[in-house]
């Protein structure tokens, strides 16, 4: 079994080999960057997520994390939707999903 270290850079690999022009998800920046971050940082692994191995980094911002990954765009669902002044009683994505009748996250993959 490989170890989380193996793991972590198999994906920093199969991601540069694939090389997205964009990420979009929900809360991807504060959460799943965030994480990715932390976890290259505690195995020593350089946070290359940018295009051509370039360091992402991740910053907070009143109003949200924001991410900079060279070359490339970050689509944040609750980030966008707060920019285009959506109003919810919080942003979860059952929340958002139920208020603007979009299909309940677990019917998404159907």
């Amino acid at each position: 079994m490989a170890s989380e270290a193996e793991l972590l850079r198999a994906f920093l690999n199969r991601f540069a080999k694939e090389d997205p022009d964009l990420l979009i998800g929900w809360n991807v920046v504060g959460f799943d960057l965030r994480f990715l971050e932390q976890k290259c940082r505690q195995y020593g692994l350089p946070f290359a997520l940018g295009r051509a191995g370039l360091i992402a980094d991740i910053r907070e911002r009143s109003g949200g994390d924001r991410a900079s990954l060279p070359g490339r765009v970050v689509l944040d669902g609750p980030m966008t939707l707060r920019g285009a002044f959506y109003n919810f009683e919080d942003l979860s994505l059952e929340t958002v999903s139920l208020r603007t009748n979009w299909r309940r996250q677990t019917d998404w993959r159907r």
